[in-house]
């Protein structure tokens, strides 16, 4: 759409008959879980568990696109999403704004942090107040079944990551490009820190030690983990992937700071 930017008291002013002309472009700025958390890990994909979440809160603030060195959106403010609601591909919508960016390489930085003055999107007052209480920058309630044994989990994380560097390339030919915020569910089950780690849910279900069928942070905690370095037990070893698992359009890359 164009947009005219020419006043009459501008030009009774200036004594200018000129007249200057805008294009904007539509951009939409969007957060997804993908359907792993919109639906569920299959049992294919791990060893033998199919993982569902129950919710998935995250809080995301401090969000901005640049095009080069020019900043088309910048939203500082937290807002707490539940990924887990159905959106059919499209995801949680963080704003829909007119820019005047052209087609090209775009930079996306946004953080994932606990703030106490996150608003809540598609989450109850009584959820917010609690990941708030807490300092929870993310929240998991979940289910694991294997055919023969159900898990269920509750745990909350306070990881304070910085995303950036998340490039894309966005056309704005029809007048409208996405830029989509990709949070990676599985990467809480991932096996080590390698590049091509495997998604398990076993060690999570043998760390259920009084086996009352809910696993708890503290159990998880109590599991040694000697193979991988730096990491002493399993619940380090899932905060750790906890701090990187934002994307950007699906498999898209970012930078991670912990703050």
């Amino acid at each position: 759409m164009s947009r005219w930017i020419c006043g009459i008291l501008l030009l009774a002013l200036l004594g200018s008959g000129g007249c200057s002309e805008t294009t904007l472009h539509q951009l939409n700025i969007h957060v997804y879980g993908e359907e792993f958390i919109e639906d569920q890990i299959p049992s294919a994909e791990t060893d033998g568990w199919s993982i569902s979440f129950d919710q998935f809160l995250v809080s995301i603030g401090n969000v901005r696109v640049l095009q080069g060195t020019q900043e088309l959106f910048s939203q500082p403010d937290f807002m707490v999403f539940d990924l887990t609601e159905p959106t059919a591909g499209v995801g949680q919508e963080i704003n829909t704004l007119d820019t005047p960016a052209v087609d090209g390489l775009h930079e996306v930085i946004y953080q994932i942090a606990p703030s106490t003055t996150a608003q809540g999107s598609n989450v109850s007052a009584v959820d917010l107040q609690l990941i708030q209480d807490n300092g929870w920058s993310i929240l998991v309630r979940g289910t694991a079944n294997n055919g023969t044994d159900t898990k269920t989990f509750t745990i909350g994380f306070t990881a304070n990551t910085t995303y950036s560097g998340c490039y894309i390339t966005l056309s704005y030919t029809n007048g409208a490009a996405d830029a989509q915020i990709t949070i990676h569910g599985d990467h809480l089950f991932y096996s080590d820190l390698t590049a091509e780690p495997q998604i398990l849910f076993g060690p999570w279900a043998e760390a259920d030690s009084n086996d009352d069928g809910e696993i708890t942070a503290a159990e998880l905690q109590a599991v040694p983990v000697n193979d991988v370095v730096g990491v002493d037990n399993l619940l380090e070893l899932v905060i750790r992937q906890v701090e990187a698992i934002g994307h950007i359009n699906g498999e898209g890359h970012c930078a991670s700071t912990l703050e």
